[in-house]
């Protein structure tokens, strides 16, 4: 950010790609004069193995992209870091489509680099979870991607994606009594 030669600042990942319609919107509020706004909130559109899901909470979540660097700065967070703003935010209506993954390796790979990280974390906190929770975390979390989130309307791959996100919870607590055992050696 200390090297942009503008006040707005765009931030999306090498995975996200801005739609038409959301390019039209970002110049047309950027062409006001005097934004009362410190920040927009874009609507996020998962992509995962190629299909655009249109149902889940992966869908339409909003996410701060665009901001103004004298009004915002990032949080600092190890994982999902996000933009901490001082001011107005508004919410536009057109998509940022997030190509999250092209092969389940990849993924897998994330889940084992994000599990560890959110391990640490969660140590360095001193949190804990009984293992009865941990067990039954793993049925629960399926439930709430696939059934309470909708996945179910994505088809295969929103079966998938909600077997693979509630692995990712389980992996975490599994690396957080992992941390712990070590600790006490």
């Amino acid at each position: 950010m200390s090297k942009a030669k503008n006040d707005w600042i765009l931030c999306i990942d090498a995975d996200e790609l801005l739609s038409e319609a959301l390019v039209e919107e970002l110049q047309y509020e950027l062409s006001k004069k005097d934004l009362p706004f410190a920040a927009f909130e874009i609507p996020l559109n998962l992509v995962f193995m190629n299909k655009i899901f249109r149902h889940g909470k992966e869908t339409n979540s909003f996410k701060i992209s665009l901001f103004n660097r004298n009004k915002g700065n990032w949080d600092g967070a190890v994982v999902h870091e996000t933009v901490v703003i001082k001011g107005s935010i508004k919410q536009l209506k057109n998509k940022i489509f997030h190509y999250s993954y092209n092969s389940y390796s990849q993924l897998l790979k994330k889940i084992d680099l994000y599990s560890s990280l959110s391990a640490q974390k969660l140590a360095t906190k001193k949190r804990q979870k009984n293992k009865a929770i941990i067990i039954l975390g793993l049925p629960f979390n399926f439930f709430k991607y696939y059934v309470v989130d909708g996945n179910f309307l994505n088809g295969y791959q929103g079966f998938a994606w909600s077997v693979l996100n509630s692995l990712y919870h389980f992996i975490k607590y599994l690396k957080l009594g992992e941390l712990k055992t070590k600790s006490l050696s």
